[in-house]
């Protein structure tokens, strides 16, 4: 009859831990907010086993306590939150981080006489840290009576409670994770399509659908055929769906057909994806819009060409040279000034070809004129037969990117036998390099005020914006590290918190961010910020956009340039389009048919 009362007890004790693992899984089950689970399962702990407090810390990516719950502590919870933040961590806790079994504190209130928790002689506490695979959520603790502290069902118990807990924090995780990459794909600009190795589509992302001018259900289990399929275009989907089976990837320029039949040209890079067997299972996609960039490089060689056809045809001799006074480059009129080839010129210092007694009075021009400036002046040049030629000079200094002389463009008429000239050519327009061709965007996950903070960053982000992953993740370090002068840092904090506030979409997109690094060329970016739904957190797409700024740039200098050019030329000028009407004349041109531009067009 002894053991009886001794029974019921253990019987009790069954039903209540049975109850409890039973609340716990359904928690697990049910449950996908975070706080709410840990702070149920310590409500579970106490309400169901009678522990006389359970308290959970959870703690971030750099071991700090992130948040801390906790059931039967009253007053004590606040306390204990305020201790933990400080980073003073109970003696239980630092155990149980440091050991992968339940830790046993048979006498808190001694061992640990500074922790809130720590509020009974006849209590003892157990703590065990939460963790799935290699990662460390955070502790568990609870505090039971030292008759149950060495019962190993109780320590069995926490220990499937915890690993249970590890397990349902690590799908939250995964979940959420998964659920930013879903928001990820759906808004950023490049397109990205997922097919079957027949080219079946499975899967596009929203800016695909506008891009093409379809929707979701247009698409899906579709060939890829419908993204066009003219092999006068360019390699076709079936040529980069082939290539990509055999050779794994493929990278180049393709075109595509939107609904309106409107073709669009595409940065486009394909891989195949596997299984975790390795076998091939799907084609993946993503492709860049490049048909505006594509037209401005077009109209830039356009612009490059008729600048060559105009120096090639010129009747005024140009003359390139170096910092060195070597010259770089001569076209044909200028040769046959001096009665030679342009290849028997290239490499030549341009005292070469003047008589001795000249040579004084040109380096003394040529000391003031690396100063930098234009010039325009007479010089006497030797004929290949020995004869003497004057020629009117017009002449411009080429500069670096420091701003130093860096040799100089001149254009030289033959007044022995011509007038002057009345205005010189500009120097020859250089090429210009597309720096976007395997820029891929760079993407983050962060907060943006008060602090900007990172919750991902994938490897192109910092590289687009000049630094590095280890420097942007120091709290609130964005600012001060891309920004690196503090007025436009100011100016561009300023903004963007503003626009971002607004929740505004068409103000949180900013184009031509100027980005000033000491001793390098100032870099431009776009960027934008997309909020991410029921969260602080907002998706930052940046992309550089240095190559389309200078492009611009550089079609308006050339376009003026050739105006200027033409509008100096002493020779008629007259273009006509392909139907034989005329386009363009310059002055000469007018002053020698007697029409303006205005009647002859």
């Amino acid at each position: 009859m002894k053991n009886k009362p001794t029974n019921e007890a253990r019987l009790r004790r069954l039903n209540a831990v049975l109850r409890a693992v039973r609340d716990v899984n359904q928690l697990i089950v049910r449950e996908r907010d975070r706080d709410r689970l840990i702070e149920r399962t310590c409500e579970t702990l106490t309400h169901t086993l009678r522990y006389r407090h359970a308290w959970i810390a959870l703690l971030d990516s750099e071991d700090r306590v992130e948040v801390t719950v906790g059931s039967g502590l009253g007053k004590h919870l606040d306390r204990l939150r305020e201790q933990l933040a400080c980073g003073r961590f109970p003696s239980c806790m630092r155990a149980a981080l440091g050991n992968p079994a339940v830790v046993l504190n048979e006498n808190p209130t001694a061992d640990c006489p500074d922790c809130p928790a720590a509020t009974a002689a006849t209590r003892a506490a157990l703590a065990c840290r939460i963790q799935y695979d290699e990662h460390v959520y955070g502790v568990l603790v609870v505090s039971l009576p030292k008759t149950l502290a060495h019962d190993p069902e109780e320590h069995d118990l926490l220990a499937e409670l915890t690993g249970d807990l590890a397990f349902a924090l690590h799908r939250i995780a995964t979940d959420e994770r998964l659920r930013l990459q879903g928001i990820i794909l759906s808004e950023i600009g490049d397109q990205v399509t997922l097919t079957d190795l027949n080219g079946r589509i499975v899967y596009v992302n929203e800016a695909q659908c506008k891009t093409l001018g379809r929707s979701l259900d247009q698409l899906l289990g579709q060939s890829v055929e419908i993204f066009g399929d003219d092999p006068q275009l360019g390699p076709t989907p079936k040529d980069v769906l082939e290539t990509t089976r055999t050779e794994g990837k493929w990278r180049g320029e393709i075109a595509n057909l939107t609904q309106g039949g409107r073709r669009i040209v595409l940065d486009c890079r394909t891989w195949l994806v596997h299984d975790d067997k390795g076998a091939p299972r799907f084609l993946c996609g993503v492709s860049r819009d490049i048909t505006e960039r594509k037209k401005t490089q077009e109209a830039l060689l356009a612009s490059e060409d008729r600048y060559r056809r105009i120096v090639e045809t010129a009747n005024e001799g140009i003359w390139e040279m170096n910092r060195d006074q070597q010259t770089t480059f001569v076209n044909a009129h200028m040769a046959r000034m001096l009665g030679l080839e342009p290849e028997d010129m290239i490499g030549r210092h341009v005292e070469d070809f003047m008589l001795a007694e000249d040579i004084p009075v040109h380096r003394q021009l040529m000391t003031e004129y690396n100063k930098g400036g234009d010039g325009k002046y007479q010089y006497r040049l030797r004929h290949s037969s020995g004869r003497t030629i004057w020629t009117q000079v017009s002449a411009t200094a080429k500069q670096d990117a420091q701003g130093r002389y860096d040799g100089s463009f001149a254009m030289l008429t033959d007044i022995t036998e011509w007038k002057q000239a009345e205005e010189s050519l500009r120097q020859r327009e250089l090429f210009i390099r597309t720096v976007m061709d395997n820029l891929p965007i760079g993407i983050a996950v962060n907060s943006v005020d008060p602090d900007v903070t990172f919750e991902y960053m994938n490897d192109n982000f910092p590289k687009i914006y000049q630094t590095t992953r280890e420097a942007l993740c120091h709290e609130d370090a964005f600012w001060d590290t891309v920004h690196t002068d503090p007025v436009l840092r100011a100016k561009w904090r300023q903004r963007v918190t503003k626009d971002c506030a607004s929740g505004i979409a068409e103000r949180m997109r900013w184009d031509d961010v100027p980005l000033p690094r000491e001793g390098a060329e100032t870099r431009y970016i776009a960027t934008q910020n997309i909020p991410i739904p029921d969260s602080k957190l907002m998706i930052s797409t940046v992309w550089d956009v240095t190559a389309r700024k200078r492009a611009e740039e550089s079609l308006r200098e050339s376009e003026e340039r050739f105006r200027l050019t033409l509008m100096s030329v002493g020779d008629a000028v007259i273009a006509t389009d392909a139907r034989g009407r005329i386009t363009i004349m310059n002055p000469a041109a007018e002053a020698l048919t007697g029409w303006s531009l205005e009647e002859a067009v």
